[in-house]
């Protein structure tokens, strides 16, 4: 059972939340929030690299992909180039091709992190996750 199917609405106490289900929006939404999360995650940086103290993305990832679906993997790994690039050029140098294997392979490790993630949630957690409360 896949996650998404039951994200086009959530129901809580009082509170219903309607998802659009367009592809593009959820593409877009994705990218958007995890590369600003990104951004945020880049300030704690050990410099002048990618290792982060804390990586807030990967959790606003997770979430994206759990809610949105498989489409979301799409603009967070679009993201994740885009944030890693700008790591890698930090410099201002000219663009060359070869300055995007290293933020590709980065996103590719990215995205497959979220679907382990998922599948992990999936096998070892009752879907959908009810957080009715904190005991345990």
């Amino acid at each position: 059972m896949y996650v998404a199917e039951f994200a086009t609405e959530f129901k809580s106490e009082g509170f219903n939340l309607i998802l659009p289900n367009n592809k593009v929006f959820v593409v877009l939404f994705a990218f958007f929030s995890y590369y600003f999360i990104a951004k945020v995650g880049l300030l704690f940086a050990i410099p002048p690299g990618f290792a982060s103290t804390i990586w807030p993305a990967a959790g606003i990832g997770l979430a994206t992909y759990l809610i949105m679906g498989r489409w979301a993997l799409f603009g967070i790994f679009i993201a994740s180039i885009f944030a890693n690039y700008q790591v890698s050029n930090s410099l201002g140098n000219p663009f060359f091709l070869e300055m995007l294997i290293l933020p590709t392979l980065l996103a590719f490790g990215t995205a497959l992190q979220l679907i382990v993630s998922k599948r992990l949630l999936i096998r070892f957690f009752e879907i959908p996750i009810k957080a009715v409360s904190l005991k345990v």
